[in-house]
Order: C-alpha cells, then sequence, then structure tokens
C-alpha cells in the first residue's frame, strides 16, 4: 500500500490530493499544478474552507533522533530554554569549532518522529517516504544569543533521498534578534522527485564558534498562508490529552485541550473529532476540527497582545488595535508576541462581524 494513502488515514483534517490520485481519483493524474487544473481548483476550496494536510516531519523532542556527521565541530542537543516553541525542548544546533559547509547534523526519523517503512521484500531496503502529497517544509527559528546565525546561508538545508543522495542546499533564513520566527521553503527548492525522502540534513557554513541557532516542530503541508501553514479549522490535539467528540475546545500552542474557563479567547468552540475519543500523541496526528475563524501565524509589529484584535501596522505586519478600532481587526491574537518581529499564532477573524 503506498504510504501516501496509509498517512491520508491518519486523523487529520483531509487527505493530501495526491493521495486522493493514488486512490484513483482520474482527474488527478498526470495533471499540471496549473489554474486549470483539477488539483489547483481542490487547493483554492481547501484554502477557502480552512482545511490544510500537515504532517510531522520531526517534534525536535531528542537529540538522539539525529546524527553528527563532525561531533565536537557541528553538534546538536536537545535544549529545554526559550528556543522552544511546541512540547518541552527544541533542537539546539552549535557550531562548537569553526564549520566550513562540509559538516551537518542529519536525521531519517522523518515520519512522525519516527522512521519511515522499509521498501519491501525484493526492493533496495532503504527506508523511505512520499512526500509528494506536500508541498511545504517548515520549522520555528530562533536563538537566544542575538547575532547568532544572523545571516541567510549560515545554515543550510538538504533532503536525503533515493539511497542516499543528497538534494539541492537551501538557504535558511537569518535569525532576528531573540524572536522566534516561520522558515517556510518549497519543497520544489530542493529540485528532486519526492516520492522517495529519506532524511533531512542540516549544513552549517562560515560561522564563527560557540554561534548557535534553535529548531523546532518541523512539519510538511500542502497550503502555505502568509508564509507559514494554515492550521484552518482544524489543530493537533496536545499529547496525552483526551478528547471527546463535541468537547469544547481550548487553543494552546502544545494542541487542542478542553475548554476550562470563560472569557477566553483561545476558546475555539465544539469540536468534531470524527470519532468518538481521540488522545493526542507526541507525532501530533490526531486533530480536532472546528467552525469559525482560521488558525494561521502573523509576525507581529510593535505589539500583539492575546485576546486583542490585531490590525494592519505595515506590510506584512499586525499590532494590537485602539479600543475604538476594533472594527479595523483582522485577527485575534491567541498568543502574545515577546518582541517586534515575533511570529505567533492568531484567528482569522474581521473585527466588523463581532460585537
Amino acid at each position: 500500500m503506498s504510504d501516501l494513502i496509509s498517512d491520508a488515514k491518519v486523523n487529520r483534517p483531509g487527505p493530501g490530493i495526491a493521495a486522493l490520485a493514488h486512490l484513483g481519483v482520474p482527474a488527478l493524474y498526470n495533471e499540471a499544478d496549473q489554474d486549470l487544473s483539477f488539483g489547483a481548483l481542490l487547493k483554492r476550496i481547501m484554502l477557502a474552507a480552512g482545511v490544510n494536510h500537515i504532517v510531522q516531519v520531526n517534534d525536535c523532542e531528542t537529540a538522539a533522533d539525529y546524527t553528527e556527521s563532525d561531533s565536537g565541530t557541528f553538534d546538536i542537543a536537545a535544549s529545554a530554554a526559550a528556543g522552544k516553541r511546541v512540547g518541552t525542548n527544541c533542537m539546539k544546533l552549535v557550531a562548537t569549532a569553526a564549520c566550513d559547509g562540509s559538516q551537518y547534523v542529519e536525521t531519517k526519523l522523518i515520519n512522525e518522529s519516527a522512521y519511515c517503512q522499509k521498501e519491501p521484500v525484493g526492493g533496495t531496503g532503504f527506508r523511505f517516504q512520499d512526500w509528494s502529497d506536500t508541498a511545504y517544509i517548515g520549522f520555528w527559528n530562533s536563538t537566544a544569543s542575538s547575532g547568532d546565525f544572523g545571516t541567510a546561508g549560515e545554515m543550510q538545508m538538504a533532503l536525503v533521498y533515493d539511497g542516499g543522495q543528497v538534494s539541492t542546499l537551501v538557504n535558511i533564513g537569518a535569525t532576528v534578534t531573540t524572536v522566534h520566527q516561520w522558515e517556510e521553503h518549497a519543497l520544489s527548492e530542493f529540485g528532486i522527485p519526492l516520492d522517495r525522502i529519506e532524511g533531512i540534513r542540516f549544513y552549517c557554513s562560515n560561522v564563527n564558534a560557540a554561534e548557535y541557532v534553535q529548531y523546532d516542530d518541523i512539519i510538511r503541508y500542502l497550503i502555505s498562508f502568509n508564509g507559514a501553514p494554515l492550521y484552518g479549522g482544524a489543530f493537533p490535539i496536545k499529547a496525552s490529552t483526551t478528547l471527546a467528540n463535541g468537547d469544547s475546545g481550548k487553543w494552546t500552542v502544545d494542541g487542542l485541550i478542553k475548554s476550562n474557563g470563560a472569557g477566553d479567547n483561545s476558546n475555539v468552540g465544539p469540536l468534531e473529532l470524527f470519532a468518538s475519543t481521540l488522545t493526542g500523541n507526541g507525532g501530533r496526528g490526531k486533530w480536532g476540527s472546528f467552525k469559525g475563524a482560521h488558525i494561521g501565524i502573523v509576525r507581529a509589529g510593535t505589539g500583539a497582545t492575546a485576546g486583542d484584535f490585531l490590525e494592519w501596522e505595515s506590510n506584512g505586519h499586525y499590532n494590537d488595535v485602539t479600543t475604538t478600532a476594533i472594527a479595523e481587526g483582522v485577527c485575534v491574537a491567541l498568543e502574545s508576541a515577546g518582541a517586534a518581529e515575533d511570529d505567533i499564532f492568531v484567528l482569522f477573524m474581521h473585527g466588523a462581524a463581532v460585537g
């Protein structure tokens, strides 16, 4: 069975379009990704409806998931410091000594922090996964040491595929002061077929000794909105949390939990689980869906406060509205920005429709 079909059966808001093709939807076979294609129509409907296909690659919780090509020069460790955005830890990548671009860390645990399925008997024996059901890869990018990895390309990312081949290296963006920003790349940037992905690598180049950067929650997804994944009308259930279908849900950065108080802008309303009960897991593969506003990510301007409507401040930046200008709000902050340029989760909705 194609792993695209297998993955589609996990409790996510919707299957990837490529998985539908494997299931036998004739109009989706061999079509170009163009405005007139059936796939393009489905993507636009998914965007409007707030339905995405999101798959965790690696949760960045465990350093043992990764191997180092040159230990003592370019190293990785799990860190529970301020770089963490989801779960308990993030991955702290350190240029322990000067790096020349050949040093890398690698993980092959790219299937919700687990190994991919091994090719069946008679094949090559390699473990790989078909990523053609998604179009983007992204993760949280930060440092608590201002200026470290502060130039784009000081870190690069590659995909390992088809028996150990390495893709084109893609430059990762610079860190910005000490805030968290979402790092997104189209999978097409890597210049390879996506049907036999085996691992991911991070390469370090031209960085001073002792500089470090932190990455968290590596995911791949089909729909990008505002340079980040559109979670839309669904979100993963927090690991080890059990919800019943119809429970009132509350958003937290670690996942949905049961609402536990009134007057909380993080409450998202009744949940549809497509099951009687579901328990969240570390792979963020169990989801709750809801109607109404859509969860997404925006970049804060000079200030964004949890619970406040945010308005346009400048190109790509959003800020608290004044108390008399609530109709100018385009989204509600689900969390406060730590500083200007921080990327934060929001509910996309317009203030004119409220109150």
